[in-house]
């Protein structure tokens, strides 16, 4: 080692006194139990003089219990003389403990911190599942908690008895300072003496508010990562990574608060799932008195809380009360835990009332839908055990639902070249606008931020430089593949590549890291397997390229890559502005080879299958007897597998700035894969900057179900750009077909619709809602309606560049529904433009010319030939001219203009989108 190495001992074992300076010139290593002052006897009196200890910045402490030394001594003895480790027994538990009274005085800074860690870090023998290695920090102090005789509380003789026999601590003192800890990293560390006494990363025992606390980190703690017994100290700037039991655990009176915290119970790539780990947040009062004052009550904001393999991710219990603002809470997709339970009456009666819940909030937070996707829908978010007396009460679940300003949806979370996904994605925090609760009201030590969660972005990780194991170097994202891929290569002098090579397997959860190598999928890319016990989930990055493995004309017909997303299981497209996601063909970084597999061309498409993504929700295809039922299933395109449910809130998951590109294939006339196909897909799906190009059968097609869009682009699609059948009901908001891309192969309509082919009245009926869509026809049809379809409409352009028709209407059952004498019917066209070069055509049985023309031309819309000034895809002067109506329907934002692109200053697919011609 480069540093001399001292142990960090004084005579007679006795603590340290007066001031003291651990200089960055050499390495510390505990031996045994370090005190820093005599503190309080056991009636809350001094026990002697106290001490102020300061750890200069780059200073490492470690701990030698862990590396199996009789003591500090023998192990220094061994480096300083640079021989070989001998193992001997050792019973002692290395730890530090400031003693109430005492002051620490940790001065880490944010490219030099304060290292506390077990020795086995050192000498590099330390595995990703490390822990215990020595035994913790401890800092104890002076100020009110409760775990005392009852006739104590409020008094100086309130004190308690710290585990680990780190000595007595409490009192009255609530602004007392225990010193300030900052740039600190404390790693493997926590010891378990008992089930009821057991040391963790970090214990903060009775310490006051005058402590400062901000920028520290607890790896791989067991017990818990930190804990609160009681006190009133703040935190600020914290991550806790790899904790075996709780991560934040607080007792016995806290009532402190925390504010920008990165909580991941689980590092990526999961490593060592086995060890045994428990909830992100376990949170008590007092045990056998639960309303006991002081009472548990901090307060919080701007935390991420990412739980994985393990319990719940918030379990509130024994009185406390919380308020947990502006915050991300995802759970565990894996098991049947929660991502919030709440136990025992008297943390129900605390917390308030139906319509009044005034002591646990969490105003301003998501919870992420895919990640707490076991929450049971009839009892919340709340663990419905019957062994819960708490559910007795009132139901918070219900309550917490019933709020506008806590959320449940796709939190996006992300993070290249990070071994954790804790950051927030940029949409959220647009979810969010004029939710986010004025957290400096609750408390004056909180700041009231314009985002949620612990990170507000990239750009703005607080936590890079100084904490260990979240971030991945450059060096190390040249040749990394993540846990489920394989280093490999794309074919012709495509360069390396990570293979994802975890189908359709028990550790199918993949994430495909961003910032480094591209993926490539070769085959049929399946994630999980349809059932509820193999659900799984594929999470892509911001920036993550995915490519086929072949292109079209390499192997037989039905061998080629595609991804299918079965029923339970969820799709995670993570992509950001300036960083999408891409699903594209491996054509675009050959180099050698056959040219025809190596070049792209504007002609180029179905080099690979697409995405299809199937759900749980309603569908009409299947035996009429079975409808509504379980057993209306259907079986997808292209082997693609069985979908439907009566799940119309079925979550497969989301996809946020995702570009699909050259996809599709045909089998047959009656069988074909789309660039993107969903299934039966429900509507707590979220889908939100989404592009197709050049896909071949259709760019999006909807085969029932209920999935919701915003912000959809379709380009180039070879047959029609959006596709519904078989009872499809979603809403598309924010939606551009541009059909004319410079291609050389035939493109059909931007729009062919249907509801169910041989029963056309057949429920549920295709009833879609479109507005601020643009629709830039090349030739035929624009928009064909059949078969019984629906179709409300509202502030959209539907133009051409070619000689195109508007609108066609087949069928008298998509007129005139039930044939019950009502024309138009389930057609509601409201504050469009119909500018095509052709108006209206009838070739069958539907409505006919004047019919449809009737219905362009009612209430606010305008329908006029060749009347429009669109300029590409974004409004001219005749678009700009008109007043887009208002619709009543919560998932439609409010705009004041038609069409999806009010100016190319506005236009949303910038800094983003795939664009030929640029």
């Amino acid at each position: 080692m480069s540093k001399k190495v001292c142990v960090l001992t004084f005579p007679d074992s006795a603590p340290i006194t007066g001031d003291v300076t651990l200089s960055n010139d050499a390495i510390y290593a505990l031996n045994g139990a370090v005190f820093v002052g005599n503190g309080i006897g056991e009636d809350g009196t001094d026990a002697g003089d106290d001490g102020n200890l300061t750890i200069e910045a780059g200073t490492t402490i470690v701990g030698t219990a862990g590396a199996g030394f009789e003591d500090a001594t023998a192990w220094v003895e061994a480096v300083n003389a640079g021989a070989a480790d001998v193992e001997v027994s050792d019973s002692d538990v290395d730890y530090m403990v400031v003693k109430p009274g005492s002051n620490i005085f940790v001065e880490g800074t944010a490219s030099a911190p304060v290292i506390m860690t077990g020795v086995s870090d050192l000498t590099g023998e330390v595995r990703a599942g490390s822990e215990a290695q020595w035994g913790g920090f401890v800092v104890s102090g002076l100020a009110t908690q409760n775990n005392c005789n009852e006739a104590d509380l409020g008094t100086a003789a309130c004190v308690a008895n710290g585990e680990g026999a780190s000595g007595y601590y409490g009192g009255t003192d609530d602004e007392d300072s225990s010193g300030s800890v900052e740039y600190l990293q404390v790693k493997y560390a926590g010891y378990k003496f008992s089930n009821e006494d057991e040391l963790n990363g970090i214990a903060f025992q009775a310490v006051g508010s005058g402590t400062v606390l901000d920028y520290i980190q607890v790896h791989n703690g067991s017990d818990d990562g930190i804990e609160f017994f009681g006190g009133t100290a703040g935190i600020k700037h914290f991550v806790v990574t790899g904790a075996s039991d709780d991560s934040l655990d607080w007792t016995d009176g806290w009532r402190g608060f925390a504010q920008y915290g990165v909580i991941v119970q689980t590092l990526f790539p999961a490593t060592d799932a086995a060890r045994s780990k428990d909830n992100v947040i376990e949170a008590d009062n007092y045990g056998s008195d639960m309303d006991r004052a002081p009472r548990s009550f901090p307060k919080m904001a701007n935390i991420t809380m990412v739980q994985d393999y393990g319990g719940d991710t918030l379990l509130l219990r024994e009185g406390t009360g919380a308020f947990i603002l502006n915050s991300i809470i995802a759970g565990n997709p894996d098991d049947s835990s929660y991502c919030l339970d709440v136990d025992d009456n008297e943390t129900y009666r605390h917390a308030g009332t139906a319509g009044n819940m005034t002591n646990i909030s969490f105003d301003g937070t998501i919870f992420d839908s895919v990640k707490c996707s076991a929450m049971a829908a009839s009892s919340g978010w709340v663990d419905p055990s019957s062994s819960d007396e708490g559910a007795d009460v009132f139901d918070i679940g219900a309550e917490l639902e019933s709020l506008d300003s806590v959320m449940f949806r796709a939190t996006g979370l992300h993070g290249s070249k990070r071994n954790a996904a804790y950051l927030s994605h940029p949409l959220v925090n647009s979810y969010h606008a004029g939710k986010i609760a004025n957290a400096n009201v609750l408390d004056s030590n909180l700041v009231t931020e314009d985002f949620i969660g612990g990170v507000k972005s990239d750009a703005e990780d607080w936590t890079v430089g100084w904490t260990y194991g979240l971030h991945i170097s450059n060096a190390d994202m040249q040749d990394f593949c993540p846990f489920g891929t394989a280093l490999t290569t794309i074919k012709d002098g495509g360069g390396a590549a990570c293979e994802i090579t975890a189908t359709n397997a028990a550790e199918t959860n993949i994430r495909l890291v961003g910032g480094g190598l591209p993926y490539v999928m070769k085959g049929k890319l399946v994630v999980g397997d349809g059932t509820a016990a193999g659900a799984q989930y594929l999470q892509v990055d911001p920036g993550v390229t995915i490519y086929s493995d072949q292109v079209a004309g390499e192997g037989s017909l039905t061998d080629l890559d595609y991804v299918v997303v079965p029923t339970y299981s969820k799709l995670l497209v993570n992509g950001a502005p300036g960083a999408p996601v891409t699903f594209t063909s491996s054509r675009e970084v050959r180099t050698s080879g056959d040219s025809d597999s190596s070049t792209l061309s504007a002609e180029t498409t179905n080099d690979w299958g697409g995405l299809v993504i199937n759900g749980l929700a309603t569908q009409n295809k299947c035996n009429i007897s079975d409808i509504g039922t379980a057993d209306c299933t259907a079986d997808g395109e292209g082997a693609s597998g069985s979908y439907g449910g009566t799940n119309d809130a079925d979550n497969s998951g989301n996809i946020f700035y995702g570009i699909v590109k050259y996809a599709g294939r045909k089998f047959n006339n009656e069988d074909e894969l789309n660039g993107v196909a969903f299934q039966a897909v429900g509507n707590k799906t979220e889908i939100d900057y989404m592009q197709t190009f050049n896909t071949s059968d259709d760019g999006v097609e909807f085969f029932g179900g209920t999935v919701n869009a915003k912000h959809l682009l379709v380009m180039s699609a070879s047959d029609d750009s959006i596709d519904w059948t078989d009872g499809w009901r979603g809403k598309v908001q924010h939606a551009i077909v541009w059909q004319n891309q410079g291609q050389e192969f035939a493109v059909d309509r931007s729009i062919e619709a249907d509801n169910y082919g041989s029963d056309m009245d057949r429920t549920p009926r295709s009833m879609p809602m479109f507005a601020n869509l643009t629709i830039v026809s090349q030739d035929g049809q624009a928009v064909l309606l059949r078969e019984g379809t629906g179709l409300h409409i509202y502030n959209s352009v539907v133009a051409d560049e070619g000689a195109s028709t508007c609108w066609d209407i087949d069928d008298a059952t998509t007129y005139d529904f039930n044939a019950d004498g009502v024309p138009g019917e389930g057609h509601v066209y409201r504050g469009n433009l119909f500018s095509c070069t052709t108006l209206a055509q009838d070739d069958d049985s539907g409505a006919n010319v004047a019919q449809i023309e009737a219905l362009l031309s009612s209430d606010t819309n305008t329908a006029s030939a060749g009347g429009g000034s669109l300029s590409g895809y974004c409004n001219g002067s005749v678009e700009s001219g008109l007043t887009p109506v208002a619709i009543d329907d919560a998932f439609f934002d409010s705009t004041d203009y038609v069409g999806a692109c009010a100016s190319a200053d506005t236009d949303w697919t910038l800094n983003w989108a795939f664009k030929p011609s640029e």
